[in-house]
């Protein structure tokens, strides 16, 4: 008897958690929680953006755009498995205009890893600085004119013509005369002012800085790399070879 007394108590005690209303789970809501990133942001810099959860990596790319007016930056991605996968590093492909304000938003198609997607978008800008170079940089000596000769008629003569003021459709040395020894007086520069490339039209209009119209090549931002060659060139002296 006492024995069945016990089982009883059992019994219904279960069934009493048994019949306990269904407490409906809910999902804890996904969003950004930190971005990390300065006012002024040099061209090549990196930004941590840090959510509440873990996140997908694969509803990342493409989720992350940052604009300022018809150019968008191009990131690479990255995430931060020192931070328990909660957080992205996104790094330009190429580089950042300088002295522009980039508007960005994280779109709320980015999920986290159960597939729920963002609360809400998140929007956020910064503004990069101007400078392109430390003024201790030494650069490579191993670019010479022709290749410079080379890069402009791969990149600018197509528009850059006879049919226009600026022909750059000529040869190496009618070249080498033109970008060295002419000036754009709107600007008081050279196109290239051989040991000075801060103050070299050309390399301005490459980086979209103090220049009128618009970045060259158009609609395109070549890599620092590339333009690294030739401030290293103008840095070394500019030498026609």
């Amino acid at each position: 008897m006492r024995f069945l007394f016990l089982f009883l108590i059992i019994f219904y005690s279960c069934s009493d958690e048994i019949n306990k209303p269904y407490e409906p789970f809910e999902q804890k809501k996904f969003y950004v929680e930190n971005i990390f990133i300065g006012n002024i942001l040099n061209l090549t810099d990196s930004i941590t953006i840090k959510f509440n959860q873990k996140i997908s990596t694969s509803s990342v790319y493409n989720n992350i755009v940052c604009i300022s007016g018809k150019n968008q930056a191009y990131f690479y991605y990255s995430v931060k498995k020192e931070t328990d996968f909660d957080s992205i590093v996104i790094s330009p492909q190429y580089r950042y205009i300088p002295l522009t304000k980039y508007n960005c938003v994280v779109k709320k198609e980015l999920q986290n890893i159960y597939g729920v997607q963002m609360d809400d978008e998140y929007k956020f800008s910064f503004t990069t600085n101007n400078i392109l170079y430390s003024d201790d940089k030494v650069f490579s000596t191993n670019y010479s004119f022709i290749h410079i000769y080379n890069f402009i008629q791969n990149n600018c003569k197509y528009c850059h013509n006879k049919e226009n003021n600026l022909n750059f459709d000529i040869t190496k040395s009618e070249l080498y005369e033109l970008v060295v020894n002419t000036k754009n007086n709107k600007f008081n520069s050279y196109y290239i002012t051989p040991t000075n490339y801060k103050n070299s039209y050309l390399i301005n209009k490459l980086i979209g800085i103090n220049i009128e119209g618009n970045i060259m090549p158009p609609n395109n931002l070549l890599p620092l790399y590339q333009i690294e060659k030739i401030v290293g060139w103008i840095q070394n002296g500019g030498i026609y070879e």
